[in-house]
């Protein structure tokens, strides 16, 4: 594929790749970012890089094809995305790869994280490339000093539901929206 200047890519490649996003282009762009896009997706593209075949969702359903007709990500729209046969994608930049079920609503994919770092324990240290999303540690106050909230409080927006990959246990840090 050869875009042309007015193509439009998803945020994350297009910092990285301005000129082209094409399936060579994708290879360097993981290559950067420590993933290995058959098998995995980067946390920090939030896995728009994943070309693998898993086709079920957290929950364990079937995956929708991208190409039925009451689907509105189309490769048309996201030629970018890899949109092929029924398999989990990120073409829109959302947390974490995802598809639609049959009925028409969509669900996170349990596609693996790639780890872009070594000589690190997630236990004790969140990786910066990843912006901390894959700490798993019990810490559990600010730098201030402030206890942190329960993730299953009710207040807070991000749910095991939403981001079932993000260890959202207890009251322990984590970052499931990828903020800086």
């Amino acid at each position: 594929m050869n875009p042309s200047s007015s193509t439009t890519f998803p945020p994350a490649f297009s910092s990285v790749v301005s000129s082209k996003v094409s399936r060579q282009a994708s290879f360097e762009v993981n290559v950067f970012f420590g993933s290995d896009p058959q098998f995995c997706g980067s946390a920090f593209l939030s896995q728009q890089d994943y070309r693998g075949t898993i086709n079920t969702t957290f929950s364990g359903k079937a995956c929708m094809r991208w190409d039925n007709d009451t689907i509105y990500f189309t490769s048309v729209n996201y030629p970018w995305a890899d949109l092929d046969e029924n398999y989990c994608r990120n073409p829109d930049g959302d947390g974490h790869a995802w598809c639609f079920i049959e009925d028409g609503d969509y669900e996170y994919c349990d596609v693996p994280l790639c780890n872009s770092c070594s000589g690190y324990d997630p236990q004790t240290c969140g990786c910066a490339s990843l912006k901390q999303q894959d700490y798993r540690g019990t810490i559990n106050t600010t730098f201030s000093g402030k206890a942190c909230m329960r993730w299953d409080d009710g207040a807070i927006n991000y749910t095991t539901v939403d981001y079932p990959w993000a260890g959202l246990e207890e009251n322990y840090c984590r970052n499931p929206g990828g903020d800086n």
